[in-house]
């Protein structure tokens, strides 16, 4: 029973210390570029009173983006959207 504990505690505490290595990146990136992202999408959505796909044809530089928000909605929602 000694060797099953040791062995279930080195893997919990490997598996702590892995995920910690990820989560700081991980914050950091949410915080400088997700959440601006994510303020400026809104922000254009109410100014323009489109929708996510549309607001962005205000400018033709960023026409493209559109389509690119499009195929990852339709793939995030193929991929977790269906239970």
């Amino acid at each position: 029973m000694g060797a099953f504990y040791n062995d279930t505690a080195d893997m919990y505490n490997a598996i702590l210390s892995i995920s910690a290595v990820f989560f700081i990146p991980y914050v950091i990136m949410l915080f400088f570029v997700g959440m601006p992202i994510f303020f400026l999408e809104l922000s254009l959505g109410q100014y323009t009173r489109a929708g996510p796909l549309t607001c962005w044809e205000m400018a033709p530089l960023f026409k493209g983006i559109c389509l690119k928000i499009f195929k990852l909605y339709v793939l995030f929602h193929h991929m977790y959207g269906h239970t």
